[in-house]
């Protein structure tokens, strides 16, 4: 039937980065698989928390806006203790027999401790990022079900497609967020760069409320909001690319004879 296979697609569409990275680098290690399925977890009581919130205050329950607002915010703290968590298992583990070797105050060249390190923080926005797609895409699964695909007025996008380019967005960025801020931004306190990373998820949230404005199709259909949002992509990637070959490079130069 035409509407699973739009349904299907998009998951597909969303969760194809996340999955070859999940195959290349989470797969390779078990404690990183771990590290993947419990930062998934975590997120989702968060998205259950910002919803529970939303709905006890009777004035936000018909406000878009604080939904996004406070549920960006949720998220980052979430993601801040992940990374509490993340380093108080590693000094938990460093003395523990058999699993020792995954502690990063193990590994004696540090240019091989921030390689895990990255390799960490990047199956934990893998994690993340996976949940993200689905609990978006997911929904679609139930409307695809009927007869037909659901388009939207005036949109040559179907909803099949904005969900998953949107999710797409999402799951890069919850990745490049995640290494940001587990190899740079938390270890160093860093307030630039934690405005950064929960001014640009606002920037990202905003721009799928958009969406909702069915009374104007470039709004509702992406048209002015995907643009825009593929845009920050490019910015966080770039951002979080260069903060870490720079320390990378530095530990090198460090080593090196």
């Amino acid at each position: 039937r035409m509407p699973l296979v739009n349904a299907v697609g998009a998951a597909v569409c969303s969760l194809s980065p996340a999955a070859v990275i999940f195959c290349t680098v989470v797969l390779r290690s078990p404690y990183r698989v771990i590290l993947s399925l419990a930062s998934a977890f975590c997120f989702v009581l968060c998205f259950m928390f910002s919803g529970i919130i939303w709905m006890s205050i009777p004035p936000w329950r018909n406000s878009l806006v604080v939904l996004v607002v406070q549920s960006a915010a949720i998220q980052e703290v979430g993601r801040w203790l992940m990374f509490l968590a993340f380093m108080k298992l590693q000094g938990n583990i460093a003395s523990m027999q058999g699993i020792a070797a995954h502690s990063l105050a193990n590994l004696t060249s540090p240019v091989v401790a921030f390689s895990e390190q990255v390799a960490c923080s990047c199956s934990i926005g893998t994690g993340v990022g996976m949940t993200r797609a689905l609990l978006i895409t997911g929904p679609l699964l139930s409307d695809a079900l009927w007869a037909g695909s659901v388009y939207m007025d005036g949109c040559r996008l179907s909803r099949y497609g904005l969900a998953a380019l949107v999710a797409l967005a999402f799951v890069v960025l919850d990745i490049a967020w995640t290494i940001y801020g587990f190899t740079h931004v938390f270890p160093l306190g860093s307030r630039t760069g934690a405005a950064f990373i929960v001014g640009s998820h606002l920037i990202a949230s905003m721009l799928t409320v958009l969406h909702a404005e069915e009374t104007l199709p470039p709004l509702s259909c992406g048209v002015v909001s995907l643009p825009f949002l593929f845009g920050l992509v490019v910015v966080v990637v770039v951002v979080t690319g260069r903060k870490t070959y720079d320390k990378l490079d530095a530990l090198c130069r460090a080593e090196a004879p």
